[in-house]
């Protein structure tokens, strides 16, 4: 959902295996950019979109 908060973890790959965690604002702000979030990117988009267009 545009503007809601998620929890994000982050493992370092470094060889302490440290873990950060820490919430972030989820920045779908338009319509189209929720669309973009929904097919897994900008690219999946336009290429489902030229696919159904054949």
């Amino acid at each position: 959902m545009p503007r809601s908060r998620l929890k994000v973890k982050a493992e370092h790959t470094d060889l302490d295996g440290k873990v950060t965690e820490f919430e972030a604002v989820v920045r779908i702000d338009t319509p189209d950019e929720a669309e973009y979030y929904r097919h897994g990117g900008i690219l999946q988009y336009v290429l489902r979109q030229l696919r159904a267009k054949n």
